[in-house]
């Protein structure tokens, strides 16, 4: 009996975003974060849209710095989102698979870090999981590596129609 409780709940729990971070060395006073999300089979994140509250959960990617480090423009996608055009006529973005986003740091002294915080939704055709958010903290100095490193997943276990 638990086992027939418990298996839709295992099943749940496999519907996880993977979140990697790279920091990409562009020069002495440059770098680059990247941050990919490894998307479930069967579900999509939505972009950074923005969108109207009620249409899609926008991606949310926020970061602060630290004294010796200066961000340059925003956050761009790395990959092409797939765009739909729902009954009302909002056009939404979103990713299968796989999302990667990117913003260059300029380096103004030894001990740049960068804190971020990410604010996602993924959906399926029929559900969506609850939102879920993920709090990183990079160093961003010229030790810094540029290979991927995964970073710990959050993803809430029940799902809501969406």
């Amino acid at each position: 009996m638990l086992l027939a409780v418990a298996a839709p709940l295992l099943g749940l729990r496999a519907q996880r975003v993977t979140w990697n971070h790279t920091v990409e060395r562009l020069s002495d006073t440059s770098c680059r974060i990247i941050l990919e999300a490894e998307i479930p089979q069967g579900y999509h994140l939505y972009d950074l849209g923005p969108y109207d509250e009620g249409v899609a959960f926008a991606t949310v990617i926020s970061l602060r710095t630290s004294a010796d480090a200066r961000p340059e423009g925003e956050f761009e996608m790395l990959d092409r989102p797939v765009y739909h055009t729902d009954a009302n006529g909002n056009r939404i973005g979103w990713f299968e698979h796989r999302a990667r986003f990117a913003r260059t740091i300029r380096l103004t002294g030894p001990r740049a870090r960068a804190e971020i915080h990410l604010e996602w939704m993924i959906c399926s055709a029929t559900s969506c999981m609850l939102p879920d958010e993920l709090d990183l903290s990079l160093a961003l100095s010229p030790a810094a590596t540029s290979r991927p490193t995964p970073t710990e997943r959050h993803e809430t276990d029940q799902p809501t129609n969406r």
